[in-house]
């Protein structure tokens, strides 16, 4: 696919790959059936380029300030316990 240049990024799993990996893989699943929380889950490495967001920090030059004090909660916003 990328060799077509069907899409930008790439994911791959081991499970088709022989125990190869694409140069044109972003992401590359390396196990699955993992257990994490409480979920079964698959594990991936990142591997660059994958496009999703940025992860360094942006300098703000005026941070944007939208708290209004004297806003009032109504009781259901309140219990967010449920109880």
């Amino acid at each position: 696919m990328a060799k077509l240049g069907a899409c930008k990024r790439f994911w791959q799993t081991y499970a088709w790959s022989k125990g190869q990996l694409s140069k044109s893989a972003n992401l590359s699943q390396y196990k699955n059936g993992q257990t994490l929380a409480g979920h079964t889950v698959d594990l991936n490495d990142a591997l660059g380029g994958e496009g999703w967001w940025d992860t360094n920090p942006q300098r703000v030059e005026k941070p944007v300030n939208n708290c209004q004090a004297g806003l009032k909660l109504d009781e259901w916003e309140r219990d967010v316990s449920g109880k």
